[in-house]
């Protein structure tokens, strides 16, 4: 039986994930990271992965990363980024728009100053 190896990481507050992934992969280790999170290596055959990827978006809401070894060191590349890398995307992009914003009101208020000095510039 063809299995393709993976590292899956959840919240251990999960906790019936384990079996989810146990039931449709082979799990090689599991071990818990300092951030509380489950990472796993397992190994799952083609046939399973939707499967097993669907049975764990309901328990975690999609609170979950998968990544085929070798392939994406950087958990960035993973389809599924845990929640507070959401919320922390989501704060820094309302940092930004508060940003452009404020860049955007001081233009306006160059733009009719020099609406004004237009015509007497030499």
């Amino acid at each position: 039986l063809m299995e393709t190896d993976y590292v899956i990481r959840f919240n251990s507050k999960y906790g019936s994930v384990l079996s989810i992934i146990k039931k449709h992969a082979q799990v090689k280790s599991a071990k818990k990271d300092v951030q509380d999170y489950f990472v796993c290596d397992v190994g799952i055959p083609p046939a399973n992965y939707d499967k097993l990827i669907k049975e764990i978006q309901k328990p975690t809401e999609g609170d979950f990363e998968i990544d085929t070894v070798g392939s994406a060191t950087e958990p960035k590349a993973a389809k599924y980024t845990p929640k507070q890398d959401k919320a922390a995307k989501a704060a820094a992009r309302q940092a930004k728009e508060k940003k452009s914003k404020e860049k955007k009101a001081e233009k306006k208020h160059h733009s009719s100053k020099s609406k004004h000095s237009t015509g007497k510039k030499a």
